[in-house]
């Protein structure tokens, strides 16, 4: 019989595992972008990729602009 606590549990340590490996992703781009590009992703005003992301499905789904501190 399934146990579905397993499941919960094997879905939410992905999503971590996940979470954390997007991230470092993230991190090595943004510096290998900045040292590849004379001031790079961040360094010409770009914001990470999540974080563009995030303000484009925030004002496409609720109409609503983030600001920097969200």
């Amino acid at each position: 019989m399934p146990n579905p606590w397993k499941g919960i549990v094997a879905g939410a340590a992905g999503g971590v595992g996940a979470t954390v490996a997007m991230s470092a992703f993230q991190s090595l781009w943004t510096y290998a972008a900045r040292r590849t590009h004379s001031g790079g992703a961040n360094g010409s005003g770009e914001e990470p990729a999540t974080e563009t992301m995030a303000g484009r499905l925030s004002k496409g789904f609720f109409g609503h602009k983030l600001d920097k501190r969200q």
